[in-house]
């Protein structure tokens, strides 16, 4: 049965970082991690490493707002499209959602795939979702995550 692994703390607690350590060399996981590149936030995929901006650019007319910052949907899309596509990969194990945050709980950002792969997760798929402190128990309670079995991840040994 599929679970559900929660990785939670302040920002800059090295969340990303410790899990991208995790994560490499692996060939069961994939789904998306949010490093700092160049100053900027980023969505990478985690078995292609390509790497796309979150925010949007200046002249960008297809944006998502959340407080100070302007995110590109360009960007989301293709995020989306890469946790969909990811969960369906026959020898994925893991799935990794770096992170759930405030768009999410506004029905925007990374929502649309979050919404169809929690409805249909497969018994084969664990999560390791990466959540905001503040508002863990509000994203488990939304997308009803405590019916699967949902614990701290413990970055296993590989």
């Amino acid at each position: 049965m599929a679970k559900i692994f929660l990785i939670t703390g302040p920002t800059q607690s090295r969340k990303t970082t410790r899990l991208t350590h995790w994560c490499s060399g692996r060939t069961d996981v994939g789904g998306l991690l949010s490093p700092i590149v160049f100053n900027k936030r980023c969505f990478q995929n985690i078995r292609t490493q390509e790497w796309l901006a979150m925010e949007a650019e200046l002249d960008e007319a297809e944006v998502q707002q959340v407080g100070r910052y302007t995110f590109s949907e360009r960007t989301f899309a293709w995020a989306n499209h890469v946790l969909l596509q990811t969960s369906r990969l026959p020898g994925i194990k893991w799935l990794v959602v770096d992170e759930i945050g405030p768009l999410e709980l506004q029905g925007k950002g990374l929502n649309p795939a979050l919404e169809i792969i929690f409805s249909n997760l497969p018994p084969h798929l664990n999560l390791i979702l990466v959540i905001r402190e503040k508002i863990c128990e509000s994203v488990l309670e939304i997308y009803d995550l405590k019916r699967y079995g949902v614990e701290l991840f413990h970055y296993p040994e590989n």
